[in-house]
């Protein structure tokens, strides 16, 4: 199930595991004190067991399991940021499948750890705790300053949720920071100057500056990333990664969610690049991904160092835009 739907499925049942999974750690925060919410606990400090950063065996869990709580219905054990053997898994399997137990709940969280949530899946109730959409953010941001003297102008949620990509991570952080501010309304303005914006949003904006063939803005917001970010490889490789995309979505018949699916990216971030797309002929994103391959296998090879071809290599995109192709 979704997290969305996780609050009406708890009232009506309460399942002996659940598996909590995804890319945004607020949101698997969120979706746990739910369940804790929904145990309604007493004395919280005896019933509830956590296991964090550490390799976790079968026994320390079911031992936690079956052992009964104290002046509350439920005994409930948290294992996060965990490493477990296969072994270990296939106990657990057997142990729940065979096992009846009416005063115990687990809950494994996992941040987008595939092969530990494919190990798991057989034996637990999946919430899938991924990046909310834009509507949802939306109604989260007015519970959050209903109690305060500010309102944000909808172009300013708008690239707030853009900026952050919809992570409620580094949205939550962003808001309690314009709550600090002491401005009645928070604008776009507001925005663009306090949001550093994450690194695949950067990338869409640098590949936006380039399309316009704007040399100041593009190396402006190349200098904005070398801010907070000195990993110039990443960002040739992420570089290359949104022009392949853009060059594949360029010619593709395939819906935004199949694209969505294929490039493990969001609808609205298919919807943007199809926008991003059409500002480049076909010769030109292929002249360009050229460029970026070969860029990129000097790097890697040791024939140029990254920063210096981080630089170069938006220089002579941005000369490939200023010809007519």
């Amino acid at each position: 199930m979704k997290f969305i739907e996780l609050k009406s499925n708890l009232q009506k049942e309460i399942k002996p595991v659940y598996c909590l999974y995804g890319d945004d750690r607020y949101v698997l925060h969120n979706a746990l004190e739910l369940i804790i919410k929904k145990l309604d606990f007493n004395f919280p400090d005896i019933n509830i067991s956590v296991f964090e950063n550490q390799p976790i065996s079968a026994s320390s869990i079911i031992d936690n399991v079956t052992t009964v709580p104290f002046g509350d219905q439920y005994k409930l054990v948290v294992v996060k940021d965990f490493k477990i053997a296969d072994g270990e898994v296939d106990k657990l399997k057997t142990f729940f499948k065979t096992t009846k137990n009416d005063f115990s709940v687990v809950v494994f969280m996992c941040f987008n750890e595939k092969t530990l949530i494919k190990k798991l899946s057989n034996f637990t109730e999946e919430v899938v705790c991924d990046r909310l959409e834009s509507s949802m953010l939306k109604a989260w941001v007015a519970k959050k300053i209903q109690n305060f003297n500010i309102s944000f102008e909808e172009s300013a949620l708008k690239l707030l949720f853009e900026y952050s990509g919809n992570n409620l991570s580094k949205i939550s952080v962003e808001v309690d920071k314009f709550l600090s501010l002491g401005k009645s309304v928070i604008t776009s303005a507001d925005v663009e100057e306090m949001v550093i914006p994450e690194k695949d949003y950067a990338v869409y904006e640098l590949s936006n500056a380039i399309s316009s063939g704007n040399k100041v803005l593009a190396f402006t917001i190349l200098n904005k990333i070398f801010e907070t970010d000195k990993n110039y490889v990443g960002l040739i490789g992420s570089l290359y990664t949104s022009f392949r995309r853009l060059m594949y979505i360029s010619i593709s018949d395939a819906s935004d969610e199949v694209l969505a699916d294929m490039f493990k990216i969001k609808p609205y971030a298919v919807k943007m690049s199809r926008e991003q797309a059409k500002k480049y002929t076909a010769k030109q994103l292929r002249i360009i991904n050229e460029k970026l391959s070969e860029i990129d296998a000097g790097v890697k090879n040791g024939k140029i160092a990254p920063k210096i071809a981080i630089d170069y290599v938006v220089c002579d995109i941005l000369n490939t835009m200023s010809e007519k192709l």
